[in-house]
């Protein structure tokens, strides 16, 4: 026979104590307070462990072997790599006329070979034009119409591929 009673803590608090007590009994802890420094837990001691800033000190420091680093000198040098990173207005000229002069090689090489398939589909109208009036029999056009049209295939494959390659961005 059970006597109700007033609770003494509320059911929301008590269903959270027990989600904390469970967590840590699988072994999830609770997440811990979040760094302060721009490589909490993300610098690696040369001894293999994770680094944390101290507040106390403003160091990054490693708890296995004791290695201290100044926060300040380690993001003045993360700060100077990403500076060096980033492209000065002489690179980034370079690279717009290294593209401009790829992009007109390519289309110079696409221009000679769209002449070069109109070439042969010229030919190959000749071709299928004295076949037609019958002055090539059925077998010697077959031998000079299938390389026209062999080339022609792979003439369509390098423009494609030049084409493809122009919309990319150079190297």
């Amino acid at each position: 026979m059970h006597t109700p009673i007033e609770p003494i803590v509320s059911e929301a608090l008590w269903e959270e104590c027990n989600r904390v007590l469970m967590t840590q009994k699988s072994g999830k802890g609770m997440p811990g307070p979040r760094p302060e420094h721009l490589f909490g837990g993300k610098v690696r001691c040369t001894c293999g462990r994770k680094m944390y800033a101290r507040k106390q000190t403003g160091k990054y420091m490693c708890d296995g072997c004791g290695m201290k680093i100044p926060a300040a000198d380690l993001e003045a040098i993360y700060h100077s790599e990403l500076k060096g990173f980033l492209f000065s207005d002489a690179e980034l000229t370079a690279y717009l006329d290294n593209a401009e002069t790829q992009i007109l090689e390519k289309e110079a090489l696409i221009a000679a070979r769209t002449d070069e398939r109109a070439k042969a589909q010229r030919d190959m109208d000749r071709l299928y034009e004295l076949y037609f009036a019958g002055e090539i029999p059925k077998q010697g056009f077959g031998d000079k119409y299938r390389p026209l049209e062999e080339r022609q295939k792979q003439i369509d494959g390098e423009v494609l591929a030049q084409w493809t390659t122009q919309c990319a961005l150079p190297s």
